[in-house]
């Protein structure tokens, strides 16, 4: 544990890559509110809060509240109704927590509903946070917790590291933040990746 607790970043998400493959059936196809096709990409976000707001937890209960007041929603087949617009919502001890499924259209980027979303808890733009709304980079566990998701998704998916983008490459917006580890992060994809261009390559 020890050892562990004073691991980088880098190398502490590094493990990702190996730890987290999973392969899946393709998704059913559905109605508007469904994806046509699996999903296209990947696109990290923070949620620009702190980690618990007037003594309450910032988790998926939150941010769906949060996005309802916005006027999001979706609903499945089965009737039930998401308001949150990411699919995952990942805490800052590494605890990854479920949003809408990933079959439905996410609402968490202009112009790119066909991807699917993954959010941190916390604000990590540190003009912003200032040291006042936690910490200004996501700690090890949630990143570690990020790169092993994203690398089971891209494996899922047949995503290559081209497919996977932070919020600010894909608009005009600083999330998720300078603090955020990215080139620490885009290396813990290593593995997943080159699954991925390999199976790509040998698709009819």
């Amino acid at each position: 544990m020890t050892t562990m607790r004073f691991m980088s970043i880098t190398g502490f998400i590094l493990l990702a890559g190996v730890a987290a493959l999973l392969l899946a059936s393709r998704l059913p196809d559905g109605a508007l509110s469904h994806l046509r096709q699996h999903p296209v990409g990947i696109v990290i976000h923070h949620t620009a809060t702190p980690p618990a707001v007037n003594g309450r937890p910032v988790d998926v209960a939150f941010i769906d509240r949060l996005h309802a007041q916005r006027g999001f929603v979706v609903t499945s087949a089965a009737g039930t109704e998401y308001h949150i617009g990411y699919h995952y919502l990942i805490l800052q001890d590494g605890t990854v927590q479920h949003g809408r499924p990933e079959h439905l259209r996410g609402a968490h980027t202009r112009g790119h509903a066909d991807t699917l979303g993954i959010a941190l808890v916390g604000n990590f733009e540190r003009r912003d946070n200032r040291g006042r709304s936690g910490p200004l980079a996501p700690p090890p566990a949630q990143v570690h917790a990020l790169a092993q998701l994203t690398s089971r998704l891209m494996v899922k998916y047949r995503l290559t590291s081209d497919d996977v983008h932070l919020h600010c490459d894909l608009g005009a917006t600083a999330c998720p933040g300078d603090g955020f580890p990215r080139a620490a992060f885009y290396q813990a994809l290593a593995v997943p990746d080159a699954l991925a261009r390999r199976s790509n390559d040998h698709t009819p």
